[in-house]
């Protein structure tokens, strides 16, 4: 069984709104507002089945904790810390209250991006540059014409489609995102070499 959709929390007396008490101009704020989180609920809830009697995990937590991650360039166990300092992330990921506890543990991020997989990594740092974009809370400083005319003056080609999309290079990223996650943030190496073995290693045997 997959987890249920939320249903809209009355008003507490007692406690104050995520979104009465974070600045609603905030750019996680207008991302949120952005992103179509029902494509998630729906696309991904049969990585979320859940055990023994226990809630399902929220596709929306996931899908948010990992684009924060991303983002931040952050450890699993760094990126559910950040969550429950930051009311900014809580309400982002979907919270009403402000939540006091870690909504997951960290070691299962590990277990999602392996269900999800590369490609569903990839689309849902595609999902969220869309909205994003949409949202005007990034710039589109590869396609300003100052910077053209710098990579026109110094004889350089951008890294972009013919349509001028610079967001071409987002499975790239978010490749790279994801090896210093699993790979690199949480250890380190002794030497120069170990590192370019292990990550050669990583590239050419988890991912190929």
């Amino acid at each position: 069984m997959g987890p249920k959709p939320r249903m809209p929390e009355s008003n507490d007396l007692f406690r104050q709104r995520l979104d009465e008490l974070v600045n609603l101009s905030h750019p996680l704020v207008q991302l949120a507002q952005h992103i179509d989180w029902s494509v998630f609920e729906h696309g991904w809830v049969g990585f979320f089945p859940s055990h023994r009697g226990r809630p399902a995990t929220r596709p929306r937590l996931v899908a948010g904790l990992l684009y924060l991650q991303h983002t931040f360039a952050l450890s699993d166990e760094a990126v559910v810390w950040g969550w429950v300092e930051n009311p900014y992330w809580q309400l982002f990921c979907g919270e009403t209250w402000f939540q006091h506890q870690p909504p997951i543990d960290p070691s299962s991020l590990t277990r999602w991006r392996q269900r999800i997989g590369a490609e569903g990594m990839e689309w849902l740092l595609a999902q969220t540059i869309k909205a994003a974009a949409s949202a005007k809370v990034i710039k589109q400083q590869y396609c300003a014409h100052d910077y053209r005319n710098l990579l026109q003056q110094f004889g350089m080609i951008a890294s972009m489609s013919r349509k001028g999309d610079c967001y071409d290079n987002a499975p790239m990223e978010s490749f790279w995102g994801i090896l210093k996650t699993e790979l690199v943030h949480h250890r380190r190496f002794k030497t120069r070499q170990q590192a370019i073995q292990e990550i050669t290693e990583y590239i050419e045997i988890e991912v190929c």
